[in-house]
């Protein structure tokens, strides 16, 4: 019994070891495969600007339109989604397939 309890402290110090050497490659490759291109590629120019369509509540009217807010006003309950580009989204089903 004493024989098998040495043994399982030797294989721990050794695992220990181990994790080490495999895990630090693993997190380089994570850690670079994490940044993100570079999606505005210039200046931004305000008269070139876009509205996209239903994008607004179907409350957000000039009827309920209460003026312009504080400044100081924060802001809660606020979603933002975007959508992956094809590029994007081929990259992530071939990130999660590796």
């Amino acid at each position: 019994m004493i024989r098998y309890v040495l043994l399982r402290c030797r294989a721990r110090k050794y695992h220990r070891w181990m994790v080490w050497p495999t895990t630090l490659p693993v997190l380089s490759l994570t850690a670079l495969a994490q940044k993100p291109a570079a999606r505005i590629s210039g200046d931004i120019v305000n008269s070139e600007r876009v509205v996209i369509g239903n994008t607004h509540s179907p409350r957000a009217t000039s009827t309920n339109d209460a003026g312009r807010v504080s400044p100081e006003t924060k802001l809660q309950g606020m979603s933002l989604v975007f959508r992956r580009s094809d590029e994007q989204e081929t990259a992530l089903l071939k990130l999660i397939k590796a």
